[in-house]
């Protein structure tokens, strides 16, 4: 767990309280003196296997979502007639390579 301010991984806990079903810690960033709290909840095996299960198809979509986006400049670029290069640059794909000389 990282400080939501700063980011730093160092934290302590100062205060812990058992409510109901619930632990409720108060920590402390030892490196910027952010103060924030977490809720805990107690759960058996199934519940924690369910919630494998879900993260799972998160990371699936998640990865999916980035595919499509990455192929969405391709696509474009061949619908404009454009080549996209590395780097999201569109060049047309028609257009010469031009000299450096000129005519002075």
């Amino acid at each position: 767990m990282n400080c939501a301010d700063c980011g730093n991984s160092k934290l302590a806990i100062y205060d812990t309280r058992h409510i109901g079903d619930y632990v409720v810690r108060k920590r402390k960033c030892l490196a910027c003196d952010e103060r924030f709290f977490t809720v805990e909840s107690y759960m058996t095996e199934e519940e924690l296997a369910d919630i494998d299960a879900v993260k799972r198809e998160i990371s699936d979509e998640v990865r999916s979502v980035r595919r499509r986006e990455q192929a969405v400049p391709e696509v474009l670029g061949q619908a404009r007639g454009t080549e996209v290069l590395a780097g999201g640059v569109e060049a047309d794909s028609e257009s010469q390579p031009q000299s450096a000389e000129t005519n002075g």
